[in-house]
C-alpha cells in the first residue's frame, strides 16, 4: 500500500511539473500587446482622419502573418524603413506580399487604434497603427501601418524615451523627438 501511494504521488508530481513547464513555455513565447492610443505620438493621430502627403501602396500578405485579421492590408510608402526590402521582394517575385493598389497624396486615412506587439521569442516590439483608407471609388481598405523603431543603445542605457518615429505618409515633416512607450503586456 505504501509503495502504491508513493508511486501515485510521484506520478502526480511529474504530471504537475510537466503542466507547469508547458504553462511557463506558453507564457514566455506568446506574443504580448499593449494599447498605445494615449501615448505620444499616437495620441496626436488616433481617432483622426488625415490626408496623405505622398503616394502610398497597399500590400496583402500571402502567409497570413498579419497582426490583426480585421486589418488585412499593409500600408507603406517610399520613406518607410522597410520600403527597400518590400521593393526588392516585389522585384524578385519571392516575397509573401502582393502589391494591391497605389493611392495618391490627398487620399483620406482614418487612424483608429495603435497597439504595440512584443514577440515572445525574440522580445522585439513593433508599434502598429490600424485604420482604414478610403479609395476614390468609395471602397474602404482596412490597413495596418508599422510605425516606430527602438533605439537599442538608449534602451540598454535604461533611457525610457528610446522610440523614434520615421516620417509617416500623413506627416509633412519627420519628428526628431524620442518617445517613451510602455512594454507590451501579457494580459
Amino acid at each position: 500500500m505504501k509503495t502504491k501511494k508513493i508511486m501515485g504521488i510521484f506520478i502526480l508530481v511529474i504530471i504537475g511539473g510537466a503542466g507547469l513547464f508547458l504553462l511557463l513555455l506558453f507564457v514566455t513565447t506568446k506574443t504580448k500587446s499593449s494599447r498605445l492610443d494615449t501615448y505620444p505620438p499616437f495620441d496626436t493621430w488616433v481617432g483622426k482622419t488625415v490626408s496623405l502627403t505622398r503616394d502610398v501602396v497597399l500590400f496583402q500578405e500571402q502567409n497570413e502573418a498579419i497582426p490583426n485579421s480585421a486589418y488585412s492590408y499593409l500600408l507603406s510608402d517610399s520613406l518607410h524603413p522597410n520600403w527597400p526590402s518590400l521593393a526588392e521582394g516585389q522585384a524578385s517575385g519571392s516575397f509573401d506580399l502582393q502589391q494591391i493598389l497605389s493611392f495618391p497624396a490627398g487620399t483620406l486615412l482614418t487612424l483608429e487604434k495603435a497597439i504595440q506587439y512584443t514577440n515572445g521569442v525574440s522580445g522585439f516590439s513593433t508599434p502598429i497603427l490600424f485604420g482604414h483608407l478610403t479609395g476614390s471609388d468609395g471602397h474602404v481598405y482596412p490597413i495596418y501601418y508599422p510605425w516606430g523603431s527602438m533605439n537599442m543603445e538608449k534602451r540598454f542605457d535604461n533611457v525610457d524615451a528610446c522610440w523614434k518615429f520615421h516620417q509617416a505618409p500623413w506627416q509633412k515633416a519627420a519628428d526628431s523627438t524620442f518617445y517613451a512607450l510602455p512594454d507590451a503586456k501579457f494580459w
